[in-house]
């Protein structure tokens, strides 16, 4: 999915549904759509997506899609909601901006950023947690909203098929403090957010990321979670971008929940490369539990061309290390000449994503951006570990 269209492929990469769907189609509406996700359900084999409705009138209330499928059919019919929002949080004409969508066993979790108006973002965030029963049989659903203190990332449970726990979580990365854990509790008087701080401190990145044949540059993120942390049982996974003597730097790392301690770590893939957009899951095989990490990176210092989507299969059981030159490049790309296109160069897209494979072990699909050769930013999807005999498409 990208900003207003969805497209299905298979493993060999034949794209399938009759081609790709505009979301506004899907969906049946004629909001203007935006930043939406896409996740699976490896246990009621189901899809589910979220999707917010942008520019909003100073009246309006307001909302956001979110749609599942029927079957494990991507093709086939879809439940689709569009949810309202009402509250101190949530005041008329508020954008629910940059929504992020995970999942545990029993509910669908979200977060937002809230924005009152046209450049005033930050002032609300809100977090909740949908359940998956009504969703999936196209049933009426209320759910309440929690604030949290700053933009908040959904855990998903990962393995397959999913880990269960009792308890959802939210975690986010805080610039200058560390890091603050939010559990849902379900008690018998309705879900009680509880949480719990852990200090490590980190710079969020000093400057934007260098492209090649552009003196534009790419948002390298204000240091917060973007993409969806895993929570494997024990310990919930997660990365961002932070600053390292000025170059934006990939951090990752674990929470353990038996103990209550955090292990960190950084990637980057030269000491000149500025390297943002990261993502992770967690896959579960007979042998090891992996730690599947992507994310792009330009070399716009001493290579001056180089860009590159790179992916990494980290062994879960051994300790968290920095990863330094290390990682599989699945897509690179070049410079551009003539004209510099300013939509096409400066807006690499917000995401990435890696999901495990529910269908094999030892096997995860990235999607992540590069930088072609034709002087626009690009998508690719790839396998990462052990995926048998896949076709890639760019």
């Amino acid at each position: 999915m990208v900003n207003d269209l969805i497209q299905v492929t298979n493993r060999f990469g034949a794209v399938q549904c009759g081609g790709p769907v505009t979301l506004n189609r899907l969906l049946r509406t004629m909001d203007a759509l935006t930043d939406p996700r896409v996740q699976f359900d490896n246990i009621n084999q189901r899809f589910s997506l979220a999707v917010t409705v942008s520019s909003p009138g100073p009246s309006d209330t307001p909302a956001l899609w979110v749609a599942a499928t029927q079957s494990d059919d991507p093709c086939g019919t879809w439940n689709t909601f569009r949810m309202t929002f009402h509250g101190d949080a949530t005041p008329a004409g508020t954008f629910l901006d940059f929504p992020m969508l995970a999942q545990d066993t029993r509910s669908l979790l979200l977060s937002t950023r809230n924005c009152l108006h046209p450049g005033s973002c930050g002032q609300f965030f809100i977090a909740f947690v949908i359940p998956k029963a009504p969703i999936y049989a196209a049933q009426h659903v209320d759910f309440p909203y929690f604030t949290v203190d700053s933009l908040t990332a959904p855990v998903t449970h990962a393995g397959q098929p999913m880990v269960d726990s009792p308890l959802s979580f939210f975690l986010a990365a805080v610039p200058g403090t560390g890091y603050k854990l939010y559990v849902l509790v379900p008690t018998p008087f309705g879900p009680v957010l509880a949480s719990r701080s852990f200090s490590s401190p980190f710079s969020a990145p000093s400057r934007e990321a260098k492209q090649p044949g552009s003196s534009v540059k790419v948002d390298s993120s204000d240091g917060n979670i973007t993409s969806s942390p895993a929570f494997d049982g024990t310990r919930i996974w997660f990365t961002h971008v932070m600053d390292e003597e000025t170059f934006p730097t990939v951090r990752y790392g674990a929470i353990d929940l038996r103990n209550a301690t955090l292990s960190i770590a950084e990637a980057n893939r030269t000491p000149f490369s500025d390297d943002f957009n990261p993502s992770l899951t967690v896959g579960f095989s007979p042998l090891r539990e992996t730690v599947y990490l992507t994310w792009a990176f330009t070399d716009a210092v001493v290579a001056k061309t180089s860009t590159a989507a790179v992916a990494v299969a980290v062994d879960a059981g051994q300790p968290i290390k920095n990863l330094f030159g290390v990682g599989t490049i699945y897509a690179t790309g070049g410079n551009t000449s003539g004209p510099v296109d300013p939509f096409n160069t400066v807006r690499f897209g917000d995401f990435s994503s890696v999901s495990a494979d529910p269908t094999t072990s030892d096997c995860a699909f990235a999607s992540q951006q590069y930088f072609g050769s034709n002087g626009k930013w690009r998508t690719r999807i790839a396998p990462i570990g052990e995926c048998g005999r896949v076709v890639t498409q760019p």
